[in-house]
């Protein structure tokens, strides 16, 4: 069961101890002074899902701010002062708590009065605790199948490189591997044909959704997405792309495919040379983590010291 399904879980709980109209639960991002809408069960069609505002705004920005809960069992204002609902709600009665550790707010609300009390604030703060353990352990468990994926990266890329005589092959089987490890669609090697300044590039290995003649070419490195990797030596993270040609395209303005929604250009490094570029690219959203770009980057130099050693 995913984090969201056992925090929902958990907010039907709350909702139901303490017959709630609404409980939701807002995430804390301490960078930005917002919170976040992260999850929440209600009775009303006017909750505004996955809605963000500022420390300080509304009730629940209060409690963020002052990390104090709040009781208000004479609720008279209009119901979207709250920040979270988009139409009034005649809410009588409001209670909020902070998550420990400054992680966020927790809060009910009731169409009646004098619903809340400090018991009911005790139960919330327990409430409290039991979503913070909840999302601090679903975290570690992330990283762990993390870190997971990379060891089995490694490992498959140890296994390529013994099994594997041919640098073409090579390259094709060790650029499956990275792309089924990005989730992307389209992967592809470039590699410089030489070390001089205004050497161009070619695409030895070209994988995944699109097929074209890019291969039987060879490109300007002071162009497009991968020549800015090549002249700046270092990975490129594009999550979302405009779809205007001139300005997202990889090698050429004139490339047969257009639209892709993420990129991720990997360098492939050796000291302060890059001869060659690792690259991703994705019609539909995709994230990368840190962790998942400097197992890649080593990849990248892994490959390059392949090349070497096969071809000289």
């Amino acid at each position: 069961m995913s984090v969201d399904s056992h925090l929902l879980n958990i907010i039907k709980v709350i909702s139901n101890v303490t017959d709630a109209f609404t409980t939701a639960l807002f995430l804390a991002d301490p960078k930005n002074e917002s919170l976040t809408l992260q999850s929440y069960y209600s009775l009303s069609k006017n909750v505004i899902p996955r809605v963000q505002f500022g420390y300080g705004d509304g009730m629940v920005g209060w409690v963020a701010k002052n990390n104090k809960p709040i009781i208000a069992n004479q609720f008279d204002r209009d119901t979207t002062t709250l920040q979270f609902y988009s139409a009034d709600e005649d809410i009588k009665s409001f209670m909020a708590v902070p998550l420990p550790r400054g992680k966020g707010v927790l809060s009910v609300d009731s169409k009646h009065k004098y619903i809340f009390t400090e018991k009911s604030q005790k139960l919330l703060l327990g409430f409290a605790d039991l979503v913070v353990h909840e999302t601090e352990v679903s975290v570690l468990q992330a990283k762990e199948r993390l870190y997971d994926r990379i060891l089995n990266l490694h490992y498959q890329a140890d296994r390529i490189g013994q099994q594997t005589r041919d640098f073409n092959d090579y390259l094709i089987n060790i650029l499956t591997l990275c792309l089924s490890f990005t989730r992307a669609e389209m992967g592809f090697v470039a590699f410089l044909s030489s070390p001089e300044p205004d050497a161009k590039y070619s695409l030895p290995a070209l994988i995944g959704t699109i097929k074209s003649n890019l291969q039987r070419q060879q490109f300007s490195a002071e162009k497009g997405l991968v020549g800015w990797i090549f002249r700046k030596r270092k990975p490129l993270v594009l999550e979302r792309i405009g779809q205007e040609p001139r300005k997202s395209y990889l090698f050429t303005p004139e490339e047969p495919f257009k639209g892709f929604n993420a990129f991720l250009g990997i360098p492939c490094l050796l000291q302060d040379f890059i001869p060659g570029v690792m690259g991703f690219t994705s019609y539909s959203k995709c994230t990368w983590e840190t962790e998942e770009i400097d197992a890649l980057l080593s990849i990248g130099q892994r490959i390059v010291l392949t090349k070497m050693s096969m071809q000289g």
